[in-house]
C-alpha cells in the first residue's frame, strides 16, 4: 500500500523536477538569443547617432574598419570618431569600439558591441559625399546552452551635407 501511494508521489516529484530544467534551459537560449540581438541594435544605434551628426564619412579598406566620422557642432566643436574592431580575449569573436576625440582631445574610449561575429561598412576605403549611403552590417554571435544564438542587422546612414559658407 505504501509503494502504491510513494510512487505517484515521486513522479509528481519528477514531472515538476523535468518542467523547471526545461524552462531553464530555454531561458538561457533566450537570454543569449537577447543578448545577441541588444549588441547589434546598440552597435547600430552609436553608428547611426554619429553618422546622421557626420559631415564627412570614411571607411576602411578590406570590411570597412576603421570607420572614421567628422562633423563641426552647432558649439563650432569639432568632433572625430572612429570604430574599430577589436579582438576579444576570448578568441575569435570581436568587439566594436568607439573612440571620440573633440578638438583633438580624446574625450571616450567606449565599447559599443560585443560579441561581434561580422562587420562591415560598404563602400569600403572611400570617402563618402553627402549624397552617398553607408552600408553597415553587423552579426553578433552569443554562446548560448543550445548552441550559439546569431543576430544580423543592417544600417543604412547618409552623411549630413556640409554646411554652406555665409
Amino acid at each position: 500500500m505504501e509503494l502504491l501511494i510513494a510512487l505517484p508521489i515521486i513522479a509528481i516529484v519528477v514531472a515538476a523536477a523535468s518542467g523547471a530544467l526545461i524552462q531553464v534551459i530555454q531561458s538561457t537560449a533566450t537570454s543569449a538569443h537577447m543578448v545577441a540581438l541588444r549588441q547589434v541594435q546598440t552597435a547600430g544605434y552609436w553608428v547611426s547617432k554619429d553618422g546622421l551628426q557626420a559631415q564627412s564619412i570614411t571607411t576602411g579598406p578590406g570590411v570597412g574598419f576603421p570607420l572614421t566620422l567628422n562633423w563641426t557642432d552647432w558649439n563650432d566643436e569639432f568632433h572625430h570618431v572612429v570604430y574599430s574592431l577589436e579582438n576579444m580575449p576570448s578568441g575569435t569573436l570581436k568587439q566594436l569600439q568607439r573612440q571620440e576625440s573633440v578638438n583633438g582631445t580624446l574625450v571616450a574610449t567606449t565599447m559599443v558591441g560585443q560579441y561581434i561575429d561580422a562587420a562591415s561598412c560598404a563602400p569600403g576605403n572611400k570617402t563618402l559625399a553627402y549624397n552617398e549611403t553607408l552600408t553597415f552590417t553587423v552579426t553578433a554571435k552569443v554562446p548560448g546552452a543550445r548552441g550559439p544564438q546569431t543576430e544580423r542587422r543592417t544600417y543604412e546612414i547618409k552623411p549630413r551635407p556640409e554646411p554652406r559658407p555665409d
